[in-house]
């Protein structure tokens, strides 16, 4: 369709009371501040709404830089990684009335690390990486949704709009064959029944024209409150509609546009995610027979005299401990230590521990682990199938719209020729003003059918390019190259 804009430059008029610095742009949207300060918003096209939306929407903001925070966090949190150091000093003041007092002062200092954990650390690392990109995909998807929601309340203002504007005429109509016919009543040309059937009718038309417009003021009020404006702020949709009259069909192209779509989807990326969490968190707890080796060492000085330093009689501790961590059935703790003095060794010190757990439900428990692994699996493949669905109903949709358009827009041209010979056969006669009305009325229907058409179909175009990642206007050009 070639009236909807393509990739255009955002044009948001902003008045403001005083003179403000001019909106940030950030991330290629203005950033709004909530619309505070803002006394007129103005658009000409639904891309200035969406950009001013993603703009303005101060919590999606922090939501959006929470995750990105969050995945940095995870990207240099190797902190597991590197050895741990401790310090500690020590001082101890003893009195006593058989001997004379005594100060004992110690400093120690230790380095304990990991040598070997199965790939523990590492797997808890890159699964926090995932946790925090799995977050970054879950924001990218409440984008998506918000931009579609945007989009379907700013199409559904202009639709109500031309709804409103269609009824007016369809009024100003009406009211004017009103007129004659009070005139003719009072000279006795047409008779009172008719009359009163026609003004029935007009007051209906009437009461409909009244709710169109208040409907049209609920919708711009809520608009409003979606983007965060105040309420003395006033929002101004100066868009009129041009839908272009050419048709595109996406029927033809529809793999394409589902291949582009399942590239770039946040939903499916998420439950790829997921199962390969779930694989390797599988098998890892496979593993039974990975040990965690871990090496401490330290060196602690101590003295008595009474001055602070020197400190002295340095002693140097070694210990090396291995466990099972994923042996659940039978944990066990193997422990080696060594103590250094005076460039001896002077403690031994070997132990090894283990504890029997009841678990009856641990065959159970496995069972279920590789159950919902198979449950991830088949999620995701029914993920992928909802959402191939999903884009081709929008795809009909589109089609379907467009076909019923050109119905309409023929349907409208024969619609006021016919008109043209009714309002000859009012005028001899031939015809009363309430079968006049009628077809007047049939034709404001079909004007507003052919309207809902043209704006769904190009709902679902940008539909498409949302779920696709393109500029808008850019599906038409993707698909045709």
């Amino acid at each position: 369709m070639k009236g909807i804009p393509g990739a255009a430059l955002m044009v948001v008029w902003a008045v403001l009371f005083v003179q403000a610095p001019a909106a940030q742009i950030e991330g290629g949207v203005f950033a709004a501040a909530q619309g505070r300060g803002i006394r007129e918003v103005r658009f000409t096209t639904p891309q200035e709404a969406v950009y001013f939306a993603l703009g303005s929407s101060q919590s999606r903001l922090l939501g959006e830089q929470s995750a990105r925070l969050s995945l940095r966090e995870a990207k240099f949190n190797w902190g597991p990684f590197l050895p741990a150091f401790s310090l500690s000093l020590s001082e101890t003041d003893s009195a006593s009335l058989s001997a004379g007092d005594s100060r004992n002062r110690s400093l120690q200092f230790s380095v304990s690390g990991d040598l070997f954990d199965g790939g523990a650390r590492r797997r808890a690392y890159r699964m926090a990486r995932l946790n925090s990109f799995y977050a970054q995909l879950e924001t990218d998807s409440q984008r998506q949704v918000f931009i579609a929601d945007i989009l379907a309340r700013y199409y559904q203002y202009l639709v109500q709009r031309r709804r409103a504007e269609i009824q007016e005429d369809l009024k100003a109509a009406a009211e004017k064959e009103l007129v004659i016919m009070e005139k003719e009543v009072s000279l006795g040309l047409t008779l009172e029944t008719d009359y009163l059937e026609y003004y029935i009718s007009f007051i209906q038309i009437e009461n409909e024209t009244r709710e169109a417009w208040l409907s049209l003021d609920s919708l711009l009020r809520q608009f409003k409150t979606v983007l965060e404006l105040n309420e003395e702020a006033e929002l101004v949709i100066a868009d009129e509609l041009s839908l272009r009259s050419g048709y595109f069909f996406y029927e033809p192209y529809q793999e394409k546009i589902w291949l582009l779509i399942r590239a770039q989807s946040s939903e499916l990326r998420k439950q790829d995610l997921a199962l390969d969490y779930a694989r390797q968190e599988g098998e890892f707890q496979s593993r039974w027979y990975l040990p965690a080796l871990r090496l401490q060492g330290g060196v602690s000085f101590s003295t008595s005299q009474p001055a602070f330093f020197p400190l002295s009689d340095p002693k140097y501790s070694v210990s090396v401990s291995v466990s099972f961590p994923n042996l659940t059935f039978l944990p066990l703790n193997l422990s080696n230590s060594y103590g250094f003095e005076q460039e001896r060794l002077y403690n031994v010190s070997n132990s090894a521990e283990a504890s029997l757990p009841i678990n009856p439900a641990y065959a159970a428990q496995v069972d279920m682990a590789r159950l919902s692994l198979g449950q991830n699996a088949a999620g995701r493949r029914q993920a992928e199938i909802a959402l191939r669905e999903q884009v081709y109903q929008i795809i009909n949709s589109h089609d379907a719209g467009l076909r019923a358009a050109q119905t309409a827009e023929q349907s409208i041209v024969l619609w006021e020729r016919r008109l043209e010979f009714s309002r000859l056969a009012l005028e001899s006669g031939e015809k009363k003003q309430i079968e006049y009305l009628e077809e007047l009325i049939n034709l404001a229907q079909i004007k507003i059918a052919h309207l809902e058409n043209l704006v769904m179909a190009a709902s679902a175009v940008q539909s498409l390019e949302v779920l696709a990642r393109l500029p808008f206007g850019e599906l038409e050009h993707v698909c045709s190259n």
